[in-house]
């Protein structure tokens, strides 16, 4: 028997929740991400990307700390994780900067303060961020004139574009 579709996403974002006992979230996570590469390699599935977690409010909260904590080791266990199943694209949710929608400049320097040293590092690792664009059009980065300045920001990165259809349909229409 073989598994019908080659390519996956590995969905990771499930990781900063660990109340529902997400896979991944545990002190066993290595030997979790072993045994799923395993299993993937008798099935033929390669994981080609992944979504790492993202943060629930689109504006970062610097107040929260002790969460802010969890969620960025969460989201550096989440590149380790792609590394050691050969992903090569992470999916990331950009975030919103506290200023007016518009305000493409102050969007594109808020998500090189928070990511900037997580992209360095996938990227050290083989591992581009792919943005992705967001279902609401009164966030940031829910149209591609949006997600453009971010590429540029994160070339030396080797940044992309992951173009959510449903997202972009949503804000697009037909």
């Amino acid at each position: 028997w073989h598994y019908p579709f080659e390519n996956q996403d590995l969905f990771l974002c499930g990781i900063i929740r660990p109340a529902h006992h997400c896979s991944f979230s545990g002190d066993n996570w290595k030997d979790e991400v072993l045994e799923l590469k395993t299993l993937a390699e008798e099935l033929g599935i390669n994981f080609h990307q992944c979504h790492l977690p993202y943060y629930t409010n689109k504006i970062y909260d610097d107040n929260n700390e002790e969460f802010n904590r969890f969620f960025w080791n969460m989201f550096d266990r989440g590149i380790e994780i792609c590394k050691m199943l050969g992903i090569t694209a992470a999916v990331v949710h950009p975030f919103s900067a506290e200023a007016d929608r518009d305000d493409v400049r102050a969007h594109v320097a808020e998500n090189r303060r928070l990511y900037g040293p997580y992209a360095e590092k996938a990227a050290q690792s083989g591992i581009r961020f792919a943005f992705e664009n967001l279902s609401r059009s009164i966030h940031f980065s829910s149209n591609a004139e949006d997600l453009l300045p971010l590429i540029e920001e994160f070339r030396a990165e080797n940044a992309g574009i992951c173009w959510d259809i449903g997202h972009g349909q949503m804000n697009y229409g037909d």
